[in-house]
Parts: C-alpha cells; sequence; structure tokens
C-alpha cells in the first residue's frame, strides 16, 4: 500500500465453509486474506471495465452505416500504391 494512503479497516462476514474456501486460497497463491481480497477487487474492476468497453463496441458495430468505411477501400488501396 502506498504511503500516502489511509487504510480503511473493514469487517467482513464470511459463512465458515467460505472462510475456509478463502484460506485455502490464499495459501496455495502465497497470499493473505487481506491481499487475496484487494486483488480480487481490481479483477472485478477490470472486468467490469473491460465489459463497458465491450458494450460500447457493439453499440459501435449495431450502428455499422455510420461507422462504414467501405467507401474509402479503393482510394486508399491506390494511395498505397497496391494493386
Amino acid at each position: 500500500m502506498l504511503s500516502h494512503m489511509i487504510a480503511k479497516v473493514v469487517t467482513l462476514r464470511l459463512a465458515p465453509a467460505e472462510y475456509q474456501r478463502a484460506s485455502a486460497l490464499a495459501r496455495r497463491r502465497r497470499l493473505s486474506l487481506n491481499r487475496l481480497f484487494q486483488e480480487s477487487l481490481q479483477l472485478m474492476e477490470r472486468q467490469e471495465r473491460e465489459r463497458d468497453l465491450f458494450d460500447d463496441f457493439s453499440l459501435i458495430a449495431e450502428n455499422a452505416i455510420e461507422t462504414d468505411v467501405e467507401f474509402a477501400l479503393i482510394p486508399q488501396t491506390e494511395a498505397m500504391g497496391t494493386p
């Protein structure tokens, strides 16, 4: 953790079976439970950003007429000097 950051302490309630699974996973990965939860949060945030990006690109693809660049293929090919 960066020295300029103030740590917040939270209480996490887990059923005994969930605690055992989390502890076992942390041991297998050679992490503390604290680090395991931090990395899990980072992973979920990254997945959310990727999902949002996919959704944005899907919206663009749905409006393919607006993003159609086929008309420029021939002039672009000629400009590159390729037959």
